[in-house]
């Protein structure tokens, strides 16, 4: 279960934007840079992207999360369960 949540989060951690849209990359630093609609237009579609794919990656990243955080706390549970039966019925053979 280890090895395939790290399969999926390096598949995530890939899936991240390549560049540094939010970075220092590409921001705007006179108002000469943004001097008309097309160059502004092309920076937020840029900006956007990039929040929008860290949005989906952060999603899977915490829905993957709480997925194997259940489903360890399940076997858990379920090993302790067992310990406890077979305590309950060594402790049924011993008074009967």
């Amino acid at each position: 279960m280890i090895t395939i949540t790290a399969v999926v989060l390096v598949v995530l951690l890939f899936s991240l934007s390549p560049t540094a849209v939010l970075g220092s990359f590409g921001y705007p630093h006179e108002l000469e840079d943004i001097n008309n609609q097309e160059k502004l237009l092309e920076l937020l579609q840029d900006y956007n992207k990039a929040i929008v794919r860290t949005t989906e990656v952060v999603y899977w990243l915490l829905f993957i999360s709480i997925f194997w955080i259940l489903t360890a706390v399940y076997q858990l549970l379920k090993v302790y369960k067992d310990k406890l039966d077979k305590e309950t019925a060594k402790q049924y053979e011993t008074t009967s």
